[in-house]
């Protein structure tokens, strides 16, 4: 769905289908989510929105600007009154829902691949990755919370040493076995279903058990490195982290480039501080 630049009254669309801040201008919005597309929705609104609120059931989000206001999540929507767990209550008119996504594959039946669709999950799935039963189907990019292109460079070349017999797989039974038990133990964790692809700190461990299996290069220390401290610029300067950039140096050294591509003197592997 695409959005014109006159939005009806009591406007209500999933973040998919976002585009530009421009038709919510001198609108009351209420965001619902505070993950990256709710945060990144907030940010871009907040200038030309009459009033954004963020209405998530996490901590305060740090670092939003003062016009941008936080709510406990939503208890009742009735027209366009919104109101919130803490009592408190809007006259929206526009609700944009940053609530995730659900995988689906309307062009593929899961069952006689031996698999089932789990609440934003598809398994088993070995190595996150291939039916045990008919490996030689690959789904690349379905793990959350990651690196994305690194990770995604990680899985090609996993997939192209299955397809190409240069790796070796386990019988169907080992690789299904392997793949429930994964499960299994995150759900004993108390790990919710909805959240088994979210590898986050388990990324790493996990492509280097791809290049280990496969025989590529494992992933260089300075990825990571970089990774983390993005995040924690994240969480300081939420209005500018984006700004940054780094220069990989080699497979553990790594520099931050600051206007006119020079050396900052800040990284190395030591993560990165700004002044606020």
């Amino acid at each position: 769905m695409s959005l014109s630049l006159s939005l009806p009254a009591g406007h209500l669309c999933h973040s998919h289908s976002y585009r530009s801040p421009e038709p919510f201008a001198g609108l009351a919005v209420v965001l619902v989510g505070a993950g990256p597309s709710g945060v990144d929705l907030a940010l871009e609104l907040a200038p030309l929105a009459a009033q954004v609120v963020l209405s998530h059931r996490g901590a305060p989000v740090v670092g939003l600007p003062e016009t941008v206001r936080q709510a406990s999540p939503i208890s009742e929507v009735l027209g366009q009154t919104v109101r919130f767990g803490d009592g408190s209550s809007l006259q929206a008119d526009a609700l944009v829902l940053c609530t995730g996504y659900r995988y689906s594959f309307p062009f593929l039946a899961l069952e006689p691949l031996g698999l089932r669709a789990l609440d934003r999950a598809v398994v088993p799935l070995y190595r996150h990755l291939l039916p045990p039963r008919h490996p030689s189907l690959l789904f690349i990019g379905l793990c959350q919370q990651i690196c994305p292109f690194p990770h995604f460079h990680w899985q090609v070349l996993y997939a192209l040493a299955v397809l190409g017999g240069d790796c070796r797989l386990p019988p169907a039974p080992d690789m299904e076995a392997e793949a429930e038990e994964e499960l299994e133990r995150y759900l004993g964790e108390g790990g919710a279903p909805r959240h088994f692809l979210r590898l986050a700190a388990r990324q790493w461990d996990y492509a280097a058990a791809l290049a280990r299996l496969a025989g590529f290069a494992p992933p260089q220390p300075a990825i990571q490195e970089i990774y983390d401290a993005t995040r924690t610029s994240r969480l300081q300067h939420l209005l500018s982290y984006r700004s940054l950039n780094y220069r990989l140096l080699g497979p553990d050294a790594w520099e931050l480039v600051v206007d006119g591509g020079h050396d900052a003197g800040l990284g190395r592997g030591e993560g990165v501080s700004l002044p606020p």
